[in-house]
């Protein structure tokens, strides 16, 4: 097994068992964030980003024992929810995934995709009218949530000098192209994050990726996998899957759900 890296700025992330929703009410939210920011401070690590999707979270962290951060952090939310909620065992899967971002680049574009996933999901249009996310703490923005987390913006408030600029920034960007070597069609060009996204809004029409059910989600994932020329990443970051059960869904026979170009969600 591949030891994982513990120094260094990474993007964490994880999901909740069965892909159920989570956070059920505002107080989930608030305390899983208290979570977080308690452990940051016992394990000297600086909170840059975070996200909190309905039934997984996106963080990005400076940490020099991600570990044991993200053992105590995850460990007090659980006591916390089975406590509330009368029941037991861990909220997410096991273990969390975390890669590390190693330069300047890299870390400011994950904290756009970070900052951008409600929009992906078609929850909200612009990432600065989602309620969970840190966009609010940029540019010495006020918010009630900064009662509950500390979190270090200077990396993209260095490079963007107010919010204008800084939603003009995450709207223009692009996922990098991957590498054709690796990619299930080396004859098209790799169709681009912005494009993807283009495409799953123009399926959903107005509603939220949360809206489909299992079997749509599984529909979802086949026909993208079908008729573009996404990634299997591409495809779970964008349906906030797992890469695994993107995977597995692609291995299924395709008759089975009668994908097609004209199909319906």
């Amino acid at each position: 097994m591949r030891r994982r890296v513990q120094e260094g700025v990474f993007h964490v992330y994880n999901i909740s068992n069965y892909r159920t929703t989570i956070f059920l009410k505002p107080e989930d939210n608030i305390r899983f964030l208290e979570c977080i920011n308690n452990s940051a401070i016992t394990h000297n690590t600086k909170i840059l980003e975070f996200c909190l999707m309905p039934n997984h979270f996106h963080l990005q962290v400076e940490s020099c024992s991600l570990s044991e951060f993200m053992r105590r952090a995850l460990m007090d939310f659980s006591r916390y929810y089975n406590k509330s909620y009368q029941i037991h065992g861990k909220q997410f899967t096991k273990p969390f995934e975390s890669a590390p971002k190693r330069n300047l680049n890299f870390i400011i574009e994950n904290c756009f995709y970070i900052l951008n996933n409600p929009v992906v999901a078609g929850i909200c249009s612009k990432p600065n009218q989602y309620q969970w996310n840190s966009f609010s703490f940029h540019h010495n923005g006020k918010t009630d949530l900064s009662k509950h987390i500390l979190v270090d913006t200077s990396a993209l408030d260095m490079c963007y000098k107010d919010e204008k600029s800084l939603l003009s920034a995450i709207a223009d960007y692009k996922m990098p192209v991957v590498d054709h070597r690796f990619t299930r069609d080396s004859t098209n060009p790799r169709i681009t994050n912005p494009e993807l996204i283009s495409i799953i809004g123009k399926i959903l029409d107005g509603r939220s990726i949360y809206d489909l059910d299992k079997t749509g989600i599984k529909k979802l994932v086949l026909f993208l996998n079908q008729y573009t020329n996404a990634t299997f990443k591409q495809i779970a970051m964008n349906v906030h899957e797992e890469y695994s059960f993107v995977r597995k869904v692609c291995g299924t026979d395709f008759s089975k759900y009668q994908i097609s170009k004209d199909m319906k969600f």
